[in-house]
């Protein structure tokens, strides 16, 4: 998951985007040869980072780096995320996650055919149960409640 931080060095404040903030964070404070004393963290879209640092501008110390509180950026990510507009909804039908297991021949066979017609082991069986309940209902009843 991508997310804008705020790492706190106690001489500066560094804040930034990526999708892996454990691995961001040792690798700064490696660079640094220090530890960070407070992290912040929030899930946004890469465009939040931009507005934070452009609210940080007056701060700023070098690249990502600033010399304003740890509070100061923290409420400069929060109100930045507030301001970036939110992606509409996708008009996709609901979906529910299952785990379901198989003889290997059969997710071997699933595979085969999932290669030949460009579509996953998932979507090929998909496909299967929506031919499977579009059969029930011609030939028993109209299943209610979905």
């Amino acid at each position: 998951m991508s997310s804008v931080y705020v790492f706190d060095f106690e001489d500066r404040i560094k804040v930034g985007y990526t999708t892996d903030l454990k691995t961001r964070l040792i690798q700064i404070q490696c660079k640094l040869k220090k530890k960070a004393v407070r992290t912040f963290s929030v899930a946004a879209p890469v465009e939040v980072e931009a507005l934070v640092h452009k609210a940080l501008q007056p701060y700023r110390l070098r690249g990502e780096y600033y010399t304003c509180s740890f509070d100061i950026a923290c409420a400069a990510v929060n109100a930045a995320k507030e301001a970036v507009p939110k992606p509409p909804e996708q008009d996709r039908p609901a979906t529910v996650k299952f785990t379901m297991v198989m003889e290997k021949k059969l997710a071997l066979q699933l595979d085969y055919i999932g290669k030949n017609q460009g579509r996953s082991r998932i979507k090929e069986i998909e496909q299967a149960c929506r031919e499977h309940v579009k059969r029930f209902e011609r030939n028993m009843e109209e299943i209610e409640g979905t």
